[in-house]
């Protein structure tokens, strides 16, 4: 059986479009072509020529001279990806396979678009041997049920897509409902916490203020005085010291828990640091008649890089809850390298606090590293305290690239705590040799008036405040000028000339610290500044900083502290101005 894309022809022999060379075989086959809105096509197979029916032409716009009567048309018309299927279709009804080939096609429109139709045909005629000799089809206009199948093919995807969306929203409803309830244990476990937590500090911070009001009030009444007298001032000062503590504790785990806290990774001294926390708490341990001692059980590296505020926090923690703790007996801290200097690669360095005191049981140190718990109840009644020092304490160290564990303990038996930091070491490969040190050690006194001679402005709005630094900073030998607010202060510059320091309150009516501070420096004036504030958050120093200080200092005021930054900023200036 021969190919039917043989019989379509090429258009370079397109035939005639004299419909005389191809007549339809009686006047009612032609008057039904001819009448009929279907397009219709009779195809003399032999010759090719075929006749089209005028409905053919208008539906794709075309009059019937612009197109060859011929089978050419349909290769010239039919979109190339669905000539090839109308042939199969062609080819299988020639073969017998089909009593009716049928394709749905694409044909180009005279105006450049394409027209969807149905062609539906059939073989009517065979030659002696049995060859194609005449075939017959119409095309059905296609176009709108192509759009309706189009469109209900879109709306099935739609279906389907919802159908997905549908499920993907279950799901993600179940997983809701999972983590709302999960959220829902959390948030009771939270207000229990907190619960726990308002408690803790409602009794950690009303005890010392109690006390405070309490001894001030016997001393406002004049019912003590003399000796006792001064030791009531040395509990309200205990007492405020006390409040410090608690306070900057939860400001140090706030920090923690917004990940705020900062390291300043600087070259150090571990040996340096070992023994200045343990000078510092030397009188206390002292107080108590408890020993306190330093052991350096390796030679230790001579600098490494690390955070040396952020270890000395570490080990004034550590060091501190052993003291409390120990009723008799002693405190060492045991400082090793590891691996020795001199070995390369990462040293890590460890604090063992030994103490001799209460030890703790099992359940209790599994409560220890909990924020605002110690070991039990009876131990924050006994010893009082917040329970963050080690908490703070742990996450400092991991910070740092190790941490702080319970290495050994027993009830009446003592505490061994290991505090660990990984620490390169720094500068040239070496060690020093760590003495061990025994303490109390006696502080080096220092000059009675550091500040004799100074010329000092002090700008604070708070009446107390302001007459409590004053006298502080009198009483170091400098002469005072106080003013209320930032606007005085620049008054009192403009008016009164020069000072050797500026002691400047950041919130202040009508001009604070900050914009004061700003208009000294846009002035010209160098004078420098030490920053005064209650706030304490982290970024809190930098903005001081930036707006022209020089030094910043918290409040309460550590009245030492506060006279040695005054005296360390004069000579620094004194020492500028010379050179």
């Amino acid at each position: 059986m021969p190919d039917a894309s043989h019989h379509l022809g090429h258009d370079e022999d397109p035939g005639s479009n004299d419909d005389r060379l191809f007549e339809p075989r009686d006047d009612l086959l032609r008057l039904a072509l001819e009448t009929s809105n279907t397009g219709l096509w009779d195809w003399d197979v032999s010759s090719g020529r075929t006749y089209f029916s005028d409905q053919f032409y208008r539906v794709l716009g075309y009059k019937p001279c612009e197109l060859p009567m011929h089978t050419a048309t349909w290769r010239r018309l039919a979109h190339p990806e669905d000539l090839g299927p109308f042939l199969d279709q062609m080819n299988s009804h020639f073969a017998g396979r089909i009593p009716v080939f049928s394709a749905v096609m694409r044909l180009a429109t005279k105006g450049g678009g394409w027209h969807w139709i149905r062609n539906v045909g059939r073989l009517v005629d065979r030659d002696a041997e049995g060859r194609p000799r005449r075939a017959i089809g119409v095309c059905l206009d296609y176009t709108e049920q192509k759009q309706i199948e189009e469109q209900l093919a879109r709306q099935a995807q739609d279906v389907r897509d919802a159908h997905a969306l549908l499920e993907d929203q279950t799901m993600e409803l179940i997983e809701k409902a999972a983590q709302l309830e999960q959220f829902r244990d959390e948030a009771e476990a939270a207000s229990r916490a907190k619960s726990a937590f308002l408690a803790n500090m409602s009794h950690e911070i009303r005890t010392p203020i109690g006390a405070m009001l309490g001894f001030a009030e016997l001393l406002e009444s004049g019912e003590i005085s003399g000796e006792e007298g001064q030791r009531a001032l040395a509990r309200i000062r205990q007492n405020g010291e006390h409040l410090i503590s608690i306070v900057n504790g939860i400001l140090d785990l706030s920090k923690i828990e917004a990940d705020r806290m900062t390291i300043e990774w600087m070259d150090c001294s571990p040996v340096a640091v070992a023994r200045e926390v343990t000078e510092m708490l030397a009188s206390k341990a002292e107080a108590k008649g408890v020993g306190l001692e330093s052991v350096f059980a390796t030679p230790m590296p001579a600098s490494v890089r690390s955070d040396p505020t952020r270890l000395r926090q570490i080990l004034m923690n550590l060091l501190t809850n052993a003291i409390k703790f120990t009723q008799t007996g002693s405190v060492r801290v045991v400082v090793s390298s590891a691996p020795p200097p001199g070995g390369g690669g990462e040293a890590r360095l460890t604090f063992d606090v030994i103490d001799t005191g209460v030890g703790m049981t099992r359940p209790q140190v599994s409560r220890l590293f909990t924020p605002f718990m110690q070991a039990d109840d009876s131990m924050t009644r006994r010893f009082g305290g917040t329970g963050l020092g080690l908490t703070i304490s742990r996450r400092l160290a991991r910070m740092l690239g190790g941490d702080v564990e319970v290495v050994r303990t027993a009830p009446g038996k003592g505490t061994l705590m290991r505090a660990t930091i990984a620490a390169v070491p720094s500068g040239p490969v070496g060690a020093v040799e760590a003495r061990d040190a025994h303490w109390p050690v006696r502080p080096t006194p220092r000059p009675v008036e550091p500040l004799a001679g100074a010329s000092i402005l002090l700008a604070e709005d708070g009446d107390d405040n302001r007459r409590l630094i004053c006298h502080v900073l009198g009483r170091a030998g400098a002469r005072v000028t106080t003013a209320s607010d930032g606007a005085a202060a620049l008054e009192i510059v403009g008016r009164s000339g020069p000072f050797d320091l500026i002691v400047m309150d950041m919130q202040m009516p009508r001009v604070d610290g900050y914009a004061a501070t700003g208009r000294l420096r846009d002035r010209g004036v160098r004078t420098p500044v030490i920053a005064l504030t209650a706030n304490a958050m982290s970024g809190d120093r930098e903005k001081c900083l930036n707006a022209g200080c020089d030094d910043y200092a918290t409040k309460p005021i550590d009245r030492v502290r506060l006279v040695e930054q005054c005296a360390a900023l004069i000579d620094r200036s004194a020492g500028l101005r010379a050179a």
